[in-house]
């Protein structure tokens, strides 16, 4: 029976941490070099992060609208997230649903996959929102009638766990993207993977 595996984009399929922080530091009082250390950040939750960068939630549409705007300019240069990654996605659409659901722009998304030969994925969902996955999640399953067995969020943040949680499917965090692994353990995702080739062990049940 085929699985659903919804991915989240950034730092999960593409590398744009780089362009998150350029946008970020545009709202810090101060250039800070401890928040520019991706090190330190990593150990972070976006909440954390966002309040080290004095981004408030009055400024998180304005952070999103300037990243995305950002972005599609930067698009055709941001690297894949990992190495392998195209090969196991090719693997895993011969058996599964593939999807997208993410904080950043469809266009964006599109304009990546086109570029890296990505085109795995059978759906692209995208919405304005940070923190408010677990709607996005809910709607999905609910417009295509998931099963929540069946469903899987993979993502590279505390809050991509969360959301998961909260929709009630199986949650699998890479240590590859944004948090790092030990962040990631705090909160106790089902699968937490450090490389794309573990996918396959999961999904190959």
């Amino acid at each position: 029976m085929k699985k659903v595996i919804i991915f989240d984009f950034d730092g999960t399929v593409a590398d744009t941490l780089d362009i998150a922080i350029q946008v970020a530091s545009t709202y810090a009082r101060q250039v800070n070099p401890v928040l520019m250390n991706k090190k330190n950040l990593r150990s972070m939750t976006m909440r954390e992060v966002f309040r080290a960068f004095n981004i408030t939630l009055f400024h998180i549409p304005f952070f999103l609208h300037k990243y995305r705007s950002e972005l599609s300019k930067q698009i055709l240069t941001v690297p894949i997230a990992t190495k392998d990654l195209s090969l196991i996605l090719r693997a895993l659409h011969k058996k599964h649903i593939l999807g997208v659901l993410t904080s950043n722009s469809a266009k964006n998304v599109r304009a990546f996959l086109i570029k890296n030969k990505l085109n795995y994925f059978d759906f692209i969902y995208a919405e304005n929102t940070v923190f408010g996955k677990q709607h996005m999640l809910k709607h999905l399953m609910n417009k295509h009638r998931f099963k929540p067995e069946q469903t899987y969020y993979v993502g590279d943040e505390t809050r991509d766990i969360d959301a998961a949680r909260k929709a009630g499917i199986t949650s699998v965090a890479v240590a590859w993207g944004f948090n790092e692994r030990k962040l990631l353990a705090k909160y106790q995702p089902d699968f937490l993977l450090n490389n794309p080739k573990a996918l396959l062990k999961i999904f190959s049940r």
